[in-house]
């Protein structure tokens, strides 16, 4: 049996949740419904290329539940040539029953969230709290998902079904720089030694060295170490 996560990230998945809970409570199929009005955008754009195109709705229950991460195309879209926030406002605020405070629940989870850095969290928020300027929340709440989207945090790990227990990760390096205090890594942390010692010998010639690779694998934690 499947349990909550100790603390709930900022992510895709719980940023829906705070949607569905805004909607109104007698609405069948919710879920299908949010995700064709918020990216109603990127749908109508494949359409146009794929008359049968249609998201599935397995996947699209996995988004919810953080088992899997939305589709890379999506954010793609977004960054690209789509207008979330146009989405949400015309498309996603006749949905909810009080979009303020959705608003405010999402502010609430963004800036609670250890992980994010506070530069992050002040540029995704900024202007907080929104007057009654629908643009303003719509804005807010289309680079909140467009963050999530980048980040694609799950919940549960794809390879055990486990629950991923956030309260274990380290928070964002960013923040401890920033005072010139360098964050440890964890104490279990081990493996790496070539890696390790390839870097050594970069920084020896190189400035600055650019660490990629999928979100979860241990990017900071290698960083750190």
């Amino acid at each position: 049996m499947r349990r909550d996560t100790k603390i709930k990230p900022f992510c895709f998945s719980t940023i829906m949740e705070k949607f569905l809970d805004g909607m109104s409570v007698n609405e069948s199929g919710k879920k299908m419904n949010l995700i064709n009005n918020l990216f109603v955008g990127y749908i109508q754009d494949k359409k146009m290329s794929n008359l049968n195109f249609d998201l599935d709705p397995g996947n699209i229950s996995r988004w919810f539940s953080g088992e899997e991460r939305p589709s890379p195309a999506i954010a793609d879209f977004y960054k690209n040539k789509g207008d979330l926030a146009y989405d949400i406002q015309n498309k996603v605020f006749p949905l909810l029953v009080d979009k303020d405070k959705v608003v405010e629940e999402l502010y609430d989870l963004l800036v609670k969230d250890k992980w994010l850095s506070e530069s992050k969290k002040a540029e995704v928020s900024a202007g907080y709290p929104y007057s009654d300027d629908e643009e303003e929340k719509a804005n807010f709440m289309g680079r909140a998902v467009f963050l999530s989207l980048q980040m694609g945090k799950l919940l549960f790990d794809p390879k055990t079904g486990q629950p991923i227990d956030y309260s274990e990760k380290s928070p964002n390096p960013e923040d401890y720089l920033r005072n010139n205090v360098v964050p440890k890594p964890q104490r279990n942390f081990c493996g790496r030694e070539k890696e390790l010692q390839e870097v050594h010998a970069m920084l020896e010639s190189e400035s600055k060295i650019f660490i990629k690779g999928i979100a979860g694998i241990g990017k900071s934690e290698f960083v750190k170490a």
